[in-house]
This record gives structure tokens, sequence and C-alpha cells, in this order.
């Protein structure tokens, strides 16, 4: 798989309980690694300029914490076909939650950031704080892929909006070996594929 590029399947729930149902499901089971699931906590500032001079240039900056440690990451928009998307994307771990592009000095993106911001300043937009329960799944001998539950909500000031999804994302081999695990899960469990990054929704929740 190409560096720097995140292919993920997105399928949304309907409520968290249908989360813990798929982790003991007999099926995804038969392909996870280990039967040790690890849980992680996420809390992500989404940052841009007032004008929203990166959305405008198709790129997305969040800073995150993850666990004890904080990432910072730029994704393009990219594409997204029955909630498989496809984008590139850089994480950089940083020591303190600054709102910065000079994370991405030496990283090909950068000279992007610098031509998108123009010089502006950097500023919160809104967060994400979600839980992740992951195991990782070997398919076919030859795909690796992380299998997530987010149980959370996006918040915009006094708004919110929950977060319930199931991400797969191909870490290394096929593609069509994610269609393969959530065609099972989409035919069993009734879920919808998510058209959606949580970027997105946030600005939307924006709007509202």
């Amino acid at each position: 798989m190409k560096k720097n590029k995140e292919i993920e399947l997105k399928l949304r729930l309907p409520n968290a309980q249908l989360g813990k149902d798929i982790m003991n499901d007999e099926f995804i089971l038969s392909y996870t690694q280990s039967k040790i699931l690890e849980v992680k906590c996420y809390e992500a500032i989404y940052l841009d300029s007032e004008e929203g001079n990166l959305n405008e240039a198709g790129l997305a900056l969040r800073i995150r914490k993850e666990g004890e440690k904080w990432v910072a990451t730029v994704k393009t928009k990219g594409s997204s076909v029955d909630g498989l998307h496809s984008r590139d994307e850089w994480d950089v771990e940083i020591e303190n939650p600054v709102p910065s592009i000079e994370y991405f000095k030496n990283t090909s993106i950068y000279t992007d950031l610098q031509a998108a911001l123009g010089g502006e300043i950097l500023t919160s937009l809104f967060t994400t704080k979600f839980e992740r329960r992951i195991v990782n799944l070997s398919v076919k001998e030859k795909s690796l892929i992380e299998l997530a539950i987010d149980i959370g909500e996006i918040i915009v000031k006094n708004r919110r909006e929950e977060i319930a999804e199931v991400e797969l994302e191909l870490k290394s081999g096929e593609a069509e070996d994610l269609s393969f695990i959530g065609d099972i899960l989409i035919q069993k469990y009734g879920l919808v594929p998510e058209e959606r990054s949580k970027f997105y929704r946030g600005l939307m929740l924006m709007k509202d």
C-alpha cells in the first residue's frame, strides 16, 4: 500500500450495543489475530483559519490526544464511494497541542499547507471525543485490517452530535478485503455505509 495513504471503510452504527455484538461475533473472532481488545480514548481538535483556507484547499488538520500522546494529522479530501474512503494522510507525534503547521515541515504536504493557509492564524473549529475499541484482523493470509468501533460525540460550542460507527482500516494488503468483511457486517447487522468523515460532520454541525 502507498505510503501516507489511508484506505478505510466506514459503517454507521444504530447504537453502541451493536458495536459490542460485532466485536464478539464468531465471524469476526475467526479472523482476529489476538483475543485482547484494545481500548483507547481519543480527543481531537480540528483547526483551520477563520476563512476556512485549508478546507477550501481540500485539506483537514487536527491535533488529537491518543491515550498519553498527542498526534498532529493532515488529510486530503480524497474520495468516498459506498463508505470506502481513500485519502492521503500525514501523522506527526508532537509534545504539546499548540495549533501549528510547522509540525509538518519535514513532510511532503508542508508546502501545500503553507500555500493554503497563506499566513492566516489557525483557530479551533470543533472537537471530537470518543472511545475506540480495536482488534486486528488477518484476512485471507494477505491483508491486515484494523477493526475499530468508535462511540462518542462531535462538539461544536453548545451543539453535539453522536459518533457511533465501525471503521475497517486497511493496514496492508488488498482493499477488496475491506469490502469482504464490510459486506458480511452490512448483511448480518443491517449497517449503512457512512460517506461522511468526522471532519465533514463537524463542519455541517457548525452550519446548523
